[in-house]
Formats: structure tokens, C-alpha cells, sequence
């Protein structure tokens, strides 16, 4: 009886142990599967603009992002999304919004910020329209 309450005790430290670090895995899982997500759309946004001949872009909204198409690159009008970050998450850019040209060219480079809970990813748009993460 006392090796058994023995082996019970010493599961639920082993339990209570590994409980914070089962949760940060599934953070940074949720992180990554965010960004992943934003990242394909921003390629297709850029494929849009190549298939289109349209000037389309990804804008950063407050929580998420949306993907907008234009005729003349001034006036746009939103074809995709919105796309929300979950509760407590965040999304910024620095420098522009990706926005590709009926080229699929970009006229600067983009870096987007995404996370939350002390995990942030950064993925970064060059201006040939590839997309890189860090």
C-alpha cells in the first residue's frame, strides 16, 4: 500500500512538472500556425496580383488582417477576411503594408510582429515577395 501511494505521489510531481511546459508548447504551436496562416496569405495575395493584373495587398488591422484588391493601387476594397488573432494576441508592421504591384513586386520591404503570452514571431516580406519568419 505505502509503494503504491509512493508511485501516485511521485506521478503527480512529475505531473505538476511538466504542466507549464505542455501549455508553452501549445502556445507556440498556436503562434506558429498563426503566422504560417498570415504568411500564405500574403503569398496569395501576391499571386492575386500577378493572376489579376491588380494591385492587391495584406493590411494590418488592430487583432488581425485583411486582404485588399485595387485597380489603380489607391482605392481598395477588401476580397478576403477580416482574419483575427486570438484573444490576448497582438499584430503590428513595421514599414508598409506587403502590397504587391500587378508585377507581384513589392515597393519596400515589410516586417509583420505576432504574439502573445512572451511568444513573438516576425515574419519579414521582401521586395521580390518572398516571406521569410524569424
Amino acid at each position: 500500500m505505502l509503494d503504491l501511494l509512493v508511485a501516485l505521489g511521485l506521478t503527480l510531481v512529475v505531473s505538476a512538472m511538466a504542466a507549464p511546459t505542455a501549455s508553452k508548447i501549445v502556445s507556440n504551436y498556436q503562434l506558429r500556425a498563426a503566422t504560417d496562416q498570415l504568411a500564405m496569405e500574403i503569398g496569395k495575395a501576391r499571386i492575386r496580383a500577378v493572376g489579376q493584373g491588380v494591385f492587391s495587398r495584406v493590411r494590418i488591422t488592430e487583432g488581425g488582417y485583411v486582404v485588399e484588391t485595387s485597380e489603380d493601387g489607391s482605392t481598395y476594397t477588401i476580397v478576403d477576411g477580416p482574419f483575427d488573432l486570438q484573444e490576448g494576441w497582438s499584430i503590428s508592421v513595421e514599414g508598409n503594408h506587403p502590397t504587391f504591384s500587378r508585377t507581384g513586386l513589392t515597393a519596400a520591404p515589410a516586417s509583420i510582429s505576432v504574439g502573445g503570452n512572451s511568444l513573438y514571431r516576425t515574419l519579414h516580406v521582401n521586395v521580390l515577395g518572398r516571406v521569410t519568419a524569424s
